[in-house]
């Protein structure tokens, strides 16, 4: 059996990713400027909204912060502060 009747276009949801490290028990999140349009996580198997609390977009950076802040962060360096030129890794996406 066929319609004459036009199909109706798929409705198709954008979805796009981003990395972000937790550097704050008060759930502050450093990430990239240009994926914070739209911002939500999931944590905990639950989505959640994220203020931006600010912005560089010439060096490509924001701040956002997560509610409720978590109970715990992971650290990656105890002791000695950060100076200026300290090593650094950097890890996520576009670097496997």
């Amino acid at each position: 059996m066929s319609s004459d009747r036009p199909k109706e276009p798929r409705k198709t949801k954008q979805v796009a990713t981003g990395t972000g490290f937790v550097v704050s028990r008060q759930g502050h999140i450093l990430t990239n400027y240009h994926v914070i349009e739209s911002v939500h996580s999931t944590v905990e198997g639950r989505t959640t909204r994220m203020a931006v609390v600010g912005t560089d977009s010439e060096n490509d950076l924001a701040v956002l912060k997560l509610s409720p802040p978590l109970s715990s962060i992971v650290r990656f360096r105890e002791g000695r502060t950060i100076r200026p030129g300290d090593g650094v890794v950097v890890v996520g996406f576009p670097l496997p």
